[in-house]
């Protein structure tokens, strides 16, 4: 493993130096003159230059010195392997029954750099990290909702956003040039979807729309905010064919979970009013994500059907589902009579506990979170037109509605954050 180095490293030789000798330069040789011969030092009794040349034949001891010397250092030699090799086994001893880990061997003292011995360390406690945790459910004001609305008459349908207890001015977080028909929202209040001219587009904080399918007639969020179910009616000569669809709103993934085939309705013409109250419930065909986990079809003339999405299967009902309060032991009752609609707050035995008249017709009833109060809309004649608006009753204060916009072109509220228990 190398690390940083703290000066550039040496240039590398011409070649390698001649083994077990120092690689050194010519300069680090003492000068000497080559040609020059140098003369015998001493001369030791008995040799004769004449008759043994001029290098003196060496001496017993001098023979025997180099055997010595090297017998010496074979003795040394082996007595170290053995050592090495007794330190060796008590190491390997010592690793499996705790013993502490030997000392360092002579090989450090003999001029080379003994290796440190590794000791075991502790490993570090990690710090604690904090865990992800769920996404916490959003807050709403008390009065916080969406709705449908428009500028002017004449101006295309658009998707409000307001907190009525507040002075702050709307938001529209949604518009189309076609207008948006209908709408629905998921349970949390993060996110919704639009109807525009039969296409369902994603809305969602911060992102742009997404198609998420095309020829649909109605819509609304399953139970898990991850899946919108949606209504997709095909004519088949005099019979239309409704079948539904289960999206996933992250990718736009469809697979069709089961359809029913009924008679082709007759849609006729009624009077402004009605025709305003008929759209704002919803339309010729309707989809309910009931609490049970089954899904609520009203289709404009064969009636109810309840489906479970998990199996496709469905039967008809006797009627529509009905919406109860968020604790289901309340529900609210409306009745149309003359120019006004009579709402009657009733428990589960159907026992009167309070009662109002709004002066128009009454569509669209909503609950708010806490099961107070309900937001409606109501709609009036005007000059030939209608005029619709928001009206919100407190059912623990036994008062009139209360209007909450007047501007005439608003209609279609739901809360944020609420869940509408509807219940077959």
């Amino acid at each position: 493993m190398s690390g940083p180095r703290d000066q550039q490293a040496p240039e590398p030789p011409d070649r390698d130096p001649t083994p077990d000798q120092p690689s050194v330069s010519i300069s680090d040789w003492p000068e000497r003159d080559l040609q020059r011969e140098e003369p015998l030092e001493t001369l030791e009794e008995g040799w004769d230059p004449r008759l043994h040349g001029e290098r003196r034949r060496p001496t017993f001891a001098e023979q025997a010195g180099p055997w010595l010397v090297a017998v010496i250092l074979a003795l040394a030699g082996l007595w170290i392997v053995l050592l090495t090799f007794a330190l060796t086994n008590e190491s390997q001893k010592g690793v499996g029954s705790g013993s502490p880990a030997p000392r360092s061997s002579p090989l450090a003292s003999a001029g080379r750099t003994a290796t440190p011995t590794p000791t075991a360390t502790r490993p570090a406690t990690p710090s604690p990290t904090a865990r992800p945790s769920g996404t916490p459910r959003p807050t709403y004001g008390p009065l916080e909702m969406i709705y449908l609305s428009r500028a002017t008459v004449v101006s295309p349908v658009e998707l409000w956003r307001h907190d009525f207890s507040t002075r702050s001015a709307p938001t529209v977080i949604g518009t189309a040039t076609q207008g948006i028909g209908s709408y629905a929202w998921a349970p949390d209040g993060r996110r919704g979807a639009a109807l525009i001219a039969s296409r369902l587009v994603s809305i969602e904080a911060g992102k742009g729309s997404r198609a998420l399918a095309d020829g649909i007639s109605s819509a609304t969020f399953g139970a898990d905010a991850q899946t919108v179910y949606a209504l997709r009616v095909v004519s088949q000569g005099s019979n239309d064919r409704a079948d539904v669809l289960q999206i996933s709103f992250a990718s736009g993934a469809a697979r069709s979970v089961g359809s029913i085939t009924y008679p082709h309705p007759l849609i006729g013409a009624e009077e402004p009013v009605k025709e305003a109250q008929f759209a704002d419930e919803g339309g010729a065909v309707r989809i309910y994500a009931l609490t049970d986990g089954r899904l609520g079809l009203w289709i404009l003339g064969p009636g109810a059907y309840l489906m479970d999405p998990a199996t496709g299967t469905s039967s008809k009902v006797a009627s529509p589902p009905r919406l109860f309060s968020p604790d289901q032991k309340r529900r609210v009752e409306v009745t149309p009579g003359g120019q006004g609609t009579v709402l009657v707050l009733r428990d589960q035995a159907s026992k009167a506990l309070a009662s109002t008249v709004a002066q128009g017709l009454v569509s669209h009833v909503r609950w708010s979170p806490n099961g107070s109060e309900i937001v409606f809309t109501v709609g009036i004649g005007s000059g030939g037109g209608v005029r619709q608006d928001l009206y919100i009753w407190d059912l623990t204060a036994n008062k009139a509605p209360m209007a909450l916009t007047n501007n005439g072109a608003t209609f279609g509220a739901d809360w944020l954050g609420a869940s509408q228990s509807w219940v077959p």
